[in-house]
């Protein structure tokens, strides 16, 4: 038997339970609450792949702050063909903010 999404997010743990197709085509459907859900997934990956190439503080928060945005509204066109995970830490990695990139 299967379990619809809709059915699946109401039970005990939510969309913490959902795999990572079923949160993307569940916001896809017009639950915004899927992307609370990806972004507590994936917020702190964002924000490290930011860290790692910008060195100011600040800079990080604004990267992260228009990664999530980004994410956000390609959910809309995702297709699953990428794993989300990756695809998140790619967009992750081309922040908008100016300034050089961190160098080791």
């Amino acid at each position: 038997m299967v379990t619809r999404v809709p059915e699946q997010r109401n039970t005990l743990g939510g969309y913490a339970v959902l795999d990572d197709r079923l949160l993307v085509l569940d916001f896809q459907a017009g639950n915004p609450q899927a992307f609370v859900e990806i972004h507590q997934r994936y917020g702190p990956l964002a924000r490290r792949v930011c860290r790692r190439f910008l060195p100011d503080a600040q800079d990080v928060d604004e990267a992260f702050q228009e990664t999530m945005i980004r994410v956000y509204q390609g959910l809309y066109r995702f297709n699953g063909r990428y794993a989300l995970q990756p695809w998140v830490a790619r967009i992750a990695k081309k922040p908008r903010t100016s300034g050089p990139p961190r160098t080791r």
